[in-house]
């Protein structure tokens, strides 16, 4: 479940809190339908305006890390977004170790 780690001054409270959201559904602290406080308690857990914690939150749902639903809340989605992997790039000589049978000659 979420801590209440204390939020610092040096990047904007919406998005610390949500990074601590998504780090524990990550980790698995909180799992797919879970729900989440409301944001009022959210509010008085990490000692923001429930305004801020509401950012948070619609971030986070627009990005499908959770959803919501007119009197139920917040939940931890069914289906998590896929992070975006390491972009590979391997040129073509690596990739196809390929010799030709013939050679051409002038």
């Amino acid at each position: 479940m979420l801590t209440g780690q204390p939020l610092t001054q040096d990047k904007p409270k919406h998005l610390q809190l949500a990074e601590q959201i998504r780090v524990a559904i990550k980790l698995g602290q909180l799992q797919p339908d879970d729900p989440l406080p409301s944001a009022r308690k959210l509010g008085q857990l990490y000692g923001i305006n429930r305004h801020t914690v509401m950012t948070a939150l619609q971030n986070l749902v627009a990005q499908g890390w959770l959803c919501s639903e007119q009197r139920r809340g917040y939940r931890v989605n069914q289906a998590l977004p896929i992070e975006s992997s390491q972009h590979v790039t391997v040129s073509a000589h690596q990739s196809m170790n390929i010799k030709p049978d013939f050679a051409l000659s002038l």
